[in-house]
């Protein structure tokens, strides 16, 4: 035989194929073990095959290292390493010496003239070490499976369904005459000449058809092979039904959706609220259509995402809008001491001409407007015109401001959003000489000056912005539309019964204009004679973010 000749490059490839006639289909994956035994069947088949291809090619001389290795999970007797780039570009999963690990190499036996996976490879409850008799078996079981009328042998690179390209490979015995290959209508003219077999290799996009003409004993026949199982098509969402739902007291919004793949089917379904992803479906049935498949979330959440996953890896994304319902009784009560809604500013809905702002904690705390403008949910305050509301005497030792607001117009200054600032107090200020960033603010009696807590962001105007602001003794924390920002803090709050606290502006000794006029809008005020928690912040926060799409 002529030395240098190509030897081919292993691939390990697994395929489940159903052959009917002359047709072969293939459709799925085998069982997780079976595909792994045949995975590693084949490439110690593949390994023997390309030792033999070596010695045969130079003169009976094998593709190994010189010294000798032992092993105790083998059968006695004397192992050499073998060499794989002696043999050329063979593409193995094992024998690669991975993350360096001297036991993963495959060794030869010549007393047995067999192949043996050092380090041994677990399947279930059995390790493999060689070609044995019940992989030996599955060998033959594919084998018979994969050949078609007359010892033709098709094999797929994928197991199961894929939105990348497949490659087939068509083995046909050398001795067949008036060969010819088509895929789709065209020829497919390049080839190689392997172990008595003419093979081909042909690699798609898509799903196609194989035809293979040929003569056998001066007998013409054909074989058609079917690639069925290629699908880039996204599967369909929709959302069917959307409704509000009561039961014990507790609302809830119900989405109901449906969702479909007719060619790899639907594999998973996902939704994800606040970020957080939630998986509450799947399914692995071919063709399957998933209907009427329920998500209830609270009441005030405002949008929810589906994600949609086909066995083939292709997915669909949909956001949908909720309507949400809430009122001001939703938001927590223990510790409420002011409560302010632009919504519900007079406690029986919305008025454009108050000239009070109702609170609706029940606490008599009624803000006083000077100046300002009602807008539909928000009162709007004019920095030109010094406008401000003035909520009274509110001094608490602990403390949560609250409030959702929005800049029209920012200058180069501190801006109050709410305050009672004079020598002593708290409040929640936009300070554009520090970061332009929103700040909470205390007067600590123990060091006579005011400490703070900044966020990290810089203010932008025309966004509506849900902060809250808190100090309980020992942490200072503000909560930009969520994102906590916190500085431990040990201290009193400095407090003055007869200054006021104010939406819009800093009160000066007589509770008029001290200055740090806002220009925008305010939705939404609450007061609390406690730190609220985490937890508690972040209900009010959705809250917020459904009355006033934050």
């Amino acid at each position: 035989m002529k030395k240098g000749i190509t030897i081919i490059t292993l691939s390990v490839m697994i395929l489940v194929m159903i052959i009917i006639t002359t047709t072969v289909t293939i459709s799925g994956a085998n069982a997780v073990n079976n595909s792994k035994k045949m995975k590693f069947a084949s490439e110690l088949l593949f390994m023997k095959e390309a030792v033999d291809n070596y010695s045969s090619l130079n003169s009976g001389k094998l593709p190994l290292n010189e010294d000798v290795i032992t092993s105790d999970n083998l059968p006695s007797g004397n192992y050499y390493e073998i060499n794989i780039s002696l043999i050329g570009n063979i593409d193995t999963t094992y024998g690669r010496k991975s993350n360096g690990d001297s036991q993963d190499i495959y060794v030869y036996s010549r007393d047995r003239k067999e192949v043996y996976y050092l380090k041994g490879l677990k399947i279930g409850s059995t390790t493999y070490y060689y070609l044995n008799e019940e992989l030996q078996q599955i060998i033959n079981y594919e084998d018979n499976l994969n050949k078609g009328k007359d010892g033709i042998i098709f094999t797929s690179s994928n197991t199961g369904y894929t939105n990348q390209s497949i490659t087939t490979t068509i083995k046909i015995p050398n001795t067949y005459t008036a060969i010819s290959v088509l895929s789709q209508n065209s020829s497919v003219t390049n080839y190689q000449n392997v172990n008595g077999y003419y093979v081909y290799e042909i690699n798609k996009s898509s799903n196609y058809d194989v035809v293979v003409n040929y003569t056998k004993n001066g007998q013409a026949s054909k074989q058609v092979y079917t690639v069925s199982d290629f699908d880039n098509e996204a599967p369909i969402i929709l959302v069917t039904d959307e409704k509000i739902i009561s039961s014990d007291n507790n609302t809830k919004n119900s989405i109901t959706i449906s969702t479909s793949d007719n060619l790899s089917g639907v594999k998973k379904v996902m939704y994800e609220v606040d970020n957080v992803e939630k998986s509450y479906f799947e399914t692995e049935k071919k063709g399957m259509n998933v209907t009427n498949n329920n998500v209830t979330v609270d009441k005030y959440v405002t949008d929810v995402t589906f994600y949609v996953v086909d066995n083939a890896g292709n997915s669909t994304v949909l956001h949908r809008h909720l309507n949400a319902i809430t009122s001001t009784d939703d938001y927590i009560k223990y510790g409420l001491v002011a409560q302010y809604d632009g919504i519900n500013n007079t406690g029986n809905g919305h008025s454009s001409s108050t000239t009070t702002w109702k609170d609706l904690s029940g606490n008599g705390n009624d803000g006083i407007l000077k100046g300002c403008e009602w807008y539909d949910n928000c009162l709007k305050l004019a920095r030109e015109n010094n406008d401000y509301v003035n909520m009274g005497s509110q001094n608490y030792d602990s403390i949560t401001l609250e409030i959702v607001a929005l800049h029209d117009n920012i200058n180069n200054d501190e801006i109050d959003y709410i305050s009672n600032f004079e020598g002593c107090g708290y409040g929640i200020t936009y300070n554009y000489l520090n970061s332009q960033a929103n700040q909470m603010w205390i007067y600590d009696i123990d060091s006579e000056s005011y400490k703070s807590v900044s966020s990290n962001s810089v203010v932008s105007i025309n966004n509506i912005y849900s902060l809250s602001g808190s100090y309980d003794g020992k942490v200072l924390k503000l909560f930009e539309n969520n994102t906590k920002y916190s500085l431990d803090l040990k201290g009193r709050i400095k407090l003055f019964p007869n200054v006021f606290l104010m939406l819009g502006m800093n009160p000066n000794e007589n509770n008029d204009s001290g200055g740090g006029h806002l220009s925008g809008r305010i939705y939404s005020v609450r007061v609390y004679n406690r730190a609220l928690t985490d937890e508690e912040v972040k209900h009010n926060y959705n809250i917020d973010k459904a009355r006033f799409g934050i």
